[in-house]
């Protein structure tokens, strides 16, 4: 191997002059596509995905056959290499944004996440679905509405946190005040902020209910906690019954909408979509209201490149989305909706 690179030296000391400069710009052209694809920028990239079957993940008891109700999945690339940066930037169909380091989560807490907000989101979905459903088919029950809440879950804590929350933990309590729904939760610690530097949390772990402290923190020149919690209900008891395939295809909140819409479908009789191929994205949530979700263009992209009919959105991103349309030409009718019924009622009201 000695004698090897020294006969390249030998060859390369008396080549002619043209040869060396042709041997020394291929050795930089070397260096700078290793540099380009090797290197990495701190920025995270947002590209069109897939349409997803919600009813993948849920089997109800019906003969109703699937119709073509879709969640969309969009894909998500971080730290990317230069080379990637620089085709993204380019690309009217990406979006490129700089990671804060001080909300970046790693790619197993971004999973815990995802499927915590999964579950709560199929809950949700199951409730609003059979609720409705109900009305309309006495045969489709769902019990104890009323008293379906759990608390909230804490679904990702920042690296400035200073808490002795895990992820995972069911919270029931705050300084030992109870709440009955999301609002009364967030009104008591909006209360308590002022006049205190740490929360006391009353919490359910592995079937456990104990104590755990929270710190407020200054971040961004807020007083926070620095964690993320989601709201939790009970699994309904129902007739027909459901059963729950954990082995998602997707994760987040963001489909469950459309969720709720393929299990009304299933528990309804004729064709809601009237034979059209139906999109959406927005989380739903315990009383049908439908909430902003992340992505929008490149969902709007994904609908277009499936030749989608109808996409509803939620009136949160309506504004986006009609910008992302226009952009892309897209030929699909743009629905803003703020409720699980304003879906139901803008699908019954079309014609075969």
């Amino acid at each position: 191997m000695k004698n090897y690179f020294k006969d390249l030296f030998n060859r390369f000391v008396h080549a002619s002059i043209y040869k060396k400069i042709l041997i020394f710009l291929l050795i930089l052209l070397y260096i700078f596509v290793m540099v380009i694809c090797l290197k990495k920028v701190n920025v995270e990239v947002m590209t069109p995905g897939v349409i997803n079957n919600p009813l993948s993940s849920i089997d109800i008891e019906s003969d109703e056959e699937n119709k073509y109700i879709g969640t969309i999945g969009i894909y998500t690339y971080k730290r990317i290499s230069l080379l990637q940066y620089w085709l993204s930037i380019n690309n009217n169909e990406f979006s490129v944004s700089k990671i804060d380091s001080s909300t970046d989560i790693s790619e197993k807490e971004e999973l815990a996440q995802g499927i915590i907000m999964k579950d709560n989101s199929i809950t949700c979905a199951l409730i609003n679905a059979y609720r409705e459903a109900s009305k309309i088919n006495s045969q489709v029950t769902i019990e104890n509405i009323d008293s379906l809440y759990k608390g909230v879950t804490v679904a990702t804590i920042y690296s400035y946190a200073k808490t002795q929350l895990k992820i995972g933990d069911l919270i029931v309590a705050v300084n030992g005040e109870k709440f009955q729904n999301y609002e009364e939760f967030r009104e008591i610690c909006s209360r308590l902020q002022n006049d205190h530097n740490y929360l006391s949390f009353s919490v359910v772990r592995d079937d456990k209910e104990i104590n755990a402290t929270a710190d407020y923190v200054i971040n961004d020149n807020r007083k926070v906690l620095g964690i993320v919690l989601d709201e939790t209900y009970e699994m309904p008891k129902t007739s027909p019954e459901y059963t729950i395939n954990s082995n998602y295809s997707s994760i987040g909140p963001s489909g469950g909408a459309m969720t709720a819409l393929a299990i009304y479908d299933k528990l309804t009789s004729g064709d809601i979509t009237k034979g059209k191929k139906i999109v959406g994205t927005g989380t739903i949530n315990f009383d049908g209201t439908i909430g902003a979700i992340g992505g929008i263009e490149q969902k709007i992209v994904t609908a277009k490149n499936y030749g989608i009919d109808i996409f509803f959105v939620d009136s949160y991103d309506y504004q986006d989305a009609l910008k992302a349309c226009k952009l892309h030409k897209t030929k699909f009718e743009l629905v803003e909706v703020k409720t699980f019924t304003d879906i139901i009622n803008y699908l019954n009201a079309l014609e075969e």
